[in-house]
């Protein structure tokens, strides 16, 4: 992304960078500004800290010891260096600061402030409403300390989490997709109907979260008072700034929403859907991902208009709304004949439309079940960070170094939820594996490819994807044995 993607927003009305930050912050901010200020149901007073939701001086010490030094510093300008390098000395004064918030259910104020960094969704953004993606760089020891809450609330909610969230501790968006596809084509193999799917859209899904419904969520799961009072001074009186370039916002405060950065916010929104479509079999959640999987019986009606009119009516009553535009349909059939006639599936009262594909969790599902979109997506990826290899070669790094930056950024993608797409054709696998012969070529040009994997210890991609088919089953357990059979 070129550094100055923000020069494709300036205009007459916003006409420096420094007016484009005040103007998202305030976009940001107004998000929310009509959410009723957080209603503390849990007074600080006549409340005892259990001993296991505090920490040891050697638990604030491990946390120290494992912050990433390339991360950039928050608000409160303490390098990560720091931090790490003087861990012995910092731990006593962490875990003190943390066990004083969780006992007296204050988090420190000074720790709340971030600096929100917007991420262009695509090249070049074209509305600084709808293609920039908000990302909180908060203090790292907020995040430590939000480390230690995210814990002790786990322990809490672990066993009371719809078992279809996908995002969390010990599970994946690969066993999302294969979970997926395992009901699609059950479904397909058992004949006599096809499959109708339904892909949910949150509008500004994290920053249009109301903290009173919220925390009404978490008091209705029996979470600890005093995890949810600790939760709820967290979430009380955020101030943040823009940051674009060198430019930056005014501090404002914001009323609501889950800052995305932060390492409670994903744990926080999926508890806020916990019961959305608890009623309803298929359904796959990411976070903010829903998808709703209906099989239809030959000659058979619809009933996901239903469900999704249900999905409205939740949103709606917890102050978030679906995004008409993003939210799709799809059909999945194999039947010898034309299906009938659907009913049409609304969203604020307009059709949502039907796609032949579609992205979830960055793979691509196609409405005839073949690879072709998605290996094509991977290998457009794959070559363009190609290019980023050749050209460090040209500058002379080792070839120790462009293996590791092979792996880091190249078969990472190729590899990604490999386990989904296992069935891939032949053509389409020798087409993937071109991309690791192009890596080597230029890695190793004077070597053949069976050369090169030898050199460079590599096996072949599809070697490499049976293995992690064979990983992802024993190590999953059939995905928890099918999710108990559906």
């Amino acid at each position: 992304m070129h550094a100055s993607w923000h020069s494709q927003l300036l205009s007459e009305t916003i006409p420096t960078c420094g007016h484009l930050a005040e103007y998202y912050n305030d976009y940001l901010v107004g998000l929310t500004s009509h959410f009723n200020p957080i209603q503390d149901k849990n007074p600080r007073i006549n409340l005892s800290v259990p001993s296991n939701l505090l920490v040891s001086t050697n638990s604030a010490l491990v946390a120290l010891q494992r912050i990433k030094q390339s991360k950039s510093c928050g608000p409160d300008l303490i390098p990560n260096k720091i931090l790490k390098t003087f861990a012995f000395e910092l731990a006593p004064v962490v875990c003190d600061i943390y066990n004083t918030s969780m006992k007296q259910g204050i988090f420190p104020q000074q720790l709340k402030r971030s600096f929100v960094v917007p991420v262009p969704k695509l090249s070049p953004p074209v509305s600084i409403e709808d293609d920039l993606r908000p990302i909180s760089l908060t203090s790292q020891i907020a995040k430590v300390m939000e480390d230690f809450s995210l814990r002790s609330l786990m322990g809490e909610i672990r066993d009371k989490i719809d078992r279809k969230q996908f995002a969390m501790p010990g599970k994946s968006t690969t066993q999302a997709l294969v979970y997926l596809l395992h009901i699609i084509l059950a479904a397909l193999d058992a004949g006599h109907c096809f499959v109708r799917l339904f892909f949910a859209d949150f509008r500004k899904g994290f920053d249009l979260v109301d903290h009173n419904i919220l925390i009404d969520e978490l008091v209705n799961l029996n979470v600890h008072p005093v995890i949810i009072r600790w939760i709820t001074s967290f979430l009380t009186n955020r101030g943040q700034c823009v940051r674009i370039s060198r430019c930056t916002s005014s501090w404002k405060t914001v009323s609501g929403g889950l800052q995305q950065g932060t390492k409670l916010g994903p744990i926080l929104f999926a508890i806020l859907v916990n019961s959305l479509l608890k009623d309803w079999q298929g359904r796959i959640k990411f976070v903010d991902d829903t998808t709703a999987v209906e099989i239809i019986p030959r000659c058979s009606p619809s009933l996901l208009p239903i469900v999704v009119n249900e999905i409205s009516t939740f949103a709606s009553n917890r102050g978030m709304e679906l995004n008409h535009k993003k939210c799709k349909e799809m059909v999945i059939s194999f039947l010898k004949y034309d299906v009938a006639r659907l009913n049409t599936i609304c969203v604020s009262g307009l059709p949502v439309q039907s796609v032949s594909s579609f992205k979830l969790l960055g793979f691509i599902l196609s409405n005839d079940l073949t690879w072709n979109s998605h290996v094509e997506k991977i290998n457009k990826k794959a070559n363009s960070r190609l290019y980023a290899l050749r050209q460090l070669k040209k500058a002379g790094l080792s070839k120790t170094d462009l293996v590791i930056i092979y792996c880091s950024l190249v078969q990472s993608v190729v590899e990604y939820a490999a386990p989904a797409g296992s069935n891939v054709t032949i053509y389409l696998s020798e087409l993937i594996e071109t991309i690791q012969k192009r890596a080597l070529r230029i890695i190793y040009p004077s070597l053949t490819y069976e050369g090169a994997l030898v050199h460079s210890g590599f096996r072949t991609l599809v070697a490499r994807r049976k293995d992690l088919c064979k990983s992802f089953m024993h190590k999953d357990l059939i995905i928890s044995m099918l999710i108990t059979i559906h």
